[in-house]
């Protein structure tokens, strides 16, 4: 059995900002496109963040690096000590990415909402590449039924105890 270590993890849960944009053309495919390029040039203090949704969103790991990890690429230049402080540095920029998936439960309807940095910043990058087995997962979530999202949302008193 392994020993137990320490842990650096990075979690991140999704909050939303939204905001009501008024357009006047003749279809909704249109006023879609043009509510878009409004949105990207309205003022912060248009939007609202919303509140996180606990019962609709589970926090998610982001990055995950053992005390282990963190000592072998350690050295004098860079001890495990700035390492540690840079990783849990909530300010600095991240690697990850979001690409959205928005659907309606009600209606079996989704689109994915693909993001500039998909083409702009990675236009080598094929979605298929960056989404992995979601398409699967899904299926089997469907499928099954909430037994297959068991391992993504473990019980509270599991890990109540167990924050160190």
């Amino acid at each position: 059995m392994p020993s137990e270590q320490k842990f650096y993890v990075r979690v991140c849960r999704p909050r939303f900002e939204v905001a009501a944009i008024e357009v006047t053309c003749t279809d909704h495919d249109e006023a879609n496109s043009l509510a878009v390029w409004k949105a990207v040039e309205l003022d912060d203090r248009a939007w609202r963040l919303l509140p996180h949704d606990d019962d609709s969103y589970f926090p998610h790991v982001e990055e995950c690096l053992s005390d282990n990890d963190m000592s072998a690429n350690a050295d004098k230049e860079d001890p495990k000590e700035a390492q540690i402080a840079e990783f849990m540095n909530l300010e600095r920029e991240r690697d990850q990415r979001y690409l959205l998936l928005v659907g309606d439960p009600t209606t079996g309807e989704g689109e994915v909402v693909f993001e500039p940095w998909c083409h702009s910043h990675h236009p080598q990058l094929l979605e298929a590449d960056l989404s992995g087995d979601w398409i699967s997962i899904l299926e089997a979530v469907f499928n099954e039924g909430a037994s297959a999202n068991e391992p993504w949302r473990p019980e509270r008193n599991s890990i109540a105890d167990n924050d160190d």
